[in-house]
C-alpha cells in the first residue's frame, strides 16, 4: 500500500491548485486584452456612422441621462460643464452613483467637428468622442440670470434646463435634448 502512494507522489503533473491558478491569470489576462480593444474601437473615428439614426438615438439618451443627474451647470467657450451626482464606469459604461464632473465640448478634428465627452471624478479622467458633425453644444435656460454670463459662475439645473446641438451641416435641424422622458 505505500508503494502504491509513494509512486502516485512521484508521477510528473500538475496539481488542481496550479491549474486553477494558470486558469485565473489567462482569464485576468484575457479580460484585460478585451477592455483595451473596445475601449480602442469604441473611441476610433472611423466607428461612427453619420446616417445612423440609431447614434443620434444613443446620444440623445447619453445627453438626457447626464441631464437627468446633473445639479448644476456652467457655460464654457466651446461646450458645456456639469457637475453631477453619477458618473459612467469606463470600463462597463453602468451608471455609478458617485459624484462627478463632465464636460462636453466640441473640437475640430481633421475636417470634422466632434462632440466630446470629458468625465472627471477625484484624480480619474477619461474622454471619448461621443458624435459628429456637431458644431455648437450651448445650454437652454429660459431667463438667464446675469451671474451666469460669468464663465466662472455655476447655474442650477431645473427642469426647463436643455442643451441645444448644432450641427455643420446647417440644413439639419438643432437636436434639443431636456430632461423631461417623451
Amino acid at each position: 500500500m505505500n508503494k502504491m502512494r509513494n509512486k502516485a507522489r512521484q508521477l510528473p503533473g500538475l496539481t488542481l491548485v496550479e491549474i486553477l491558478l494558470a486558469l485565473a491569470i489567462t482569464g485576468l489576462l484575457l479580460a484585460a486584452a478585451l477592455q483595451v480593444t473596445t475601449s480602442a474601437a469604441r473611441n476610433t473615428p472611423e466607428n461612427y456612422d453619420d446616417n445612423d439614426p440609431s447614434a443620434r438615438t444613443q446620444l440623445r439618451r447619453l445627453l438626457r441621462n447626464d441631464i437627468l443627474h446633473a445639479d448644476r451647470y456652467r457655460q464654457i467657450r466651446d461646450g458645456v460643464e456639469m457637475q453631477l451626482h453619477s458618473c459612467l464606469d469606463k470600463d462597463s459604461l453602468a451608471m455609478k452613483h458617485l459624484p462627478s464632473t463632465v464636460l462636453y465640448e466640441t473640437h475640430k478634428i481633421g475636417d470634422k467637428f466632434w462632440l466630446i465627452r470629458t468625465q472627471s471624478r477625484g484624480g480619474d479622467i477619461w474622454s471619448e468622442l461621443v458624435a459628429s458633425d456637431i458644431r455648437i453644444i450651448i445650454p437652454d435656460v429660459p431667463d438667464i440670470p446675469e451671474q451666469l454670463l460669468n464663465p466662472d459662475s455655476w447655474g442650477e439645473i431645473s427642469e426647463s434646463f436643455a442643451l441645444n446641438l448644432i450641427f455643420a451641416d446647417a440644413s439639419e435641424t438643432p437636436m434639443r435634448v431636456n430632461c423631461l422622458i417623451k
